[in-house]
């Protein structure tokens, strides 16, 4: 029995250790998921991809917008 308690004594000790390690490495490297950098960049593209989409939007609108006005104003010269 008290070779068993020891063992797990060793194992706690391993695994504080490699916790230890584990979020030394991660501050000096943190993998790019909790990089606030990465995670700024990819905001910023998602920015500028909803941006885009907007604008298409908007240019669309505002073409459809111009023929219909041009079409009416045909429609009222011929009257």
């Amino acid at each position: 029995m008290a070779h068993r308690r020891r063992d797990t004594k060793i194992q706690k000790k391993v695994n504080v250790n490699k916790n230890l390690l584990t979020n030394y490495f991660e501050k000096e490297n943190p993998p790019p998921e909790r990089n606030s950098r990465f995670l700024k960049q990819q905001q910023q593209q998602q920015q500028a991809t909803v941006a885009t989409v907007a604008t298409t939007a908007t240019a669309a609108t505002a073409t459809t917008t111009t023929t219909t006005t041009k079409a009416a104003t045909k429609k009222s010269e011929r009257e």
